[in-house]
Parts: structure tokens; C-alpha cells; sequence
């Protein structure tokens, strides 16, 4: 039996049209982009104009923001959250930023010495420049929540 010739392309099949991600509605898109990572999302937005700006949108770097630093971003509402992220990124890798666990005490003068002793102990730090006479500082984590 001769096998039958293939068929032409006027007889194939219809296929239904190729279904293109920007199909989607930006909603669906932007729900998938949160999940991604800086890196993803960069390349994402390398791709075409409609999935630059989906990427660049503030949800996305609202998400990115809290998956880095484990934070929300602060209510800045006339600065974009990309915007906020590059900034932050840059100031660690710059060494720029002030860290709020970190406090500067003033002693009135005192220190136009350096202390000799320090104890801590608790919540309490002890500072001394001389051997038995020692300046007490309370510690009050709550300030720093």
C-alpha cells in the first residue's frame, strides 16, 4: 500500500493563534513579576516596551524592596519605589546610610577624654575615665522599633 502524499497547506488543520504574554492582561502579568527577582525583573524589562513599563511599576519595587530588606518602604508617595530601592541599594553599597540601630551619646564635656572602661551589662552601658567612677546609660530598645 502507497502511503498517502502529506497534506497541503490548504488542507492542515487550523491552528488556533499563538497566544503572546502581552496578551495577558497587566494585571495577571504584574502578579507573576512580583514573584520574580531583581535580576528577572531587570531582564523582563530588556524585553519590550509593555513589560518595561509592567516592571518598572511600583508594585513590583514595592515587592522587591520588602523581599531584600524585609521592610515595607517607607509612605514617600511622590517617590517612585524604584526610585527608593536604587537609593537604598547604593547607600549599603556605599557605606552612606545611618544605621538606626546606632547612637551617639554626648556627656556634657566629658568625653574631651577618651573613657578607659566600658561594661556592658543588660540594658546598661558603664563608661569611665577614671578606675572607680563610671557614668551609667540606659539602653531603651523601644526607641529603636
Amino acid at each position: 500500500m502507497a502511503a498517502s502524499p502529506p497534506p497541503s497547506p490548504s488542507q492542515a488543520p487550523p491552528y488556533p493563534p499563538a497566544t503572546k504574554i502581552t496578551d495577558l492582561d497587566s494585571d495577571s502579568i504584574a502578579h507573576c513579576v512580583v514573584n520574580l527577582t531583581l535580576h528577572d525583573v531587570c531582564n523582563l524589562a530588556k524585553t519590550s516596551t509593555a513589560l518595561k513599563h509592567l516592571a518598572y511599576s511600583d508594585p513590583v519595587w514595592h515587592s522587591l524592596f520588602k523581599n531584600r530588606w524585609n521592610r515595607e518602604l517607607p509612605d514617600a508617595a511622590a517617590v517612585p519605589a524604584k526610585e527608593l530601592y536604587i537609593s537604598r541599594h547604593t547607600d549599603l553599597h556605599q557605606f552612606k546610610f545611618r544605621d538606626p540601630f546606632v547612637r551617639t551619646v554626648h556627656f556634657d564635656g566629658r568625653a574631651s577624654k577618651p573613657f578607659n572602661h566600658l561594661i556592658l551589662h543588660h540594658n546598661n552601658v558603664f563608661f569611665s575615665q577614671v578606675r572607680y567612677f563610671f557614668w551609667k546609660c540606659k539602653i531603651d530598645f523601644n526607641v529603636f522599633v
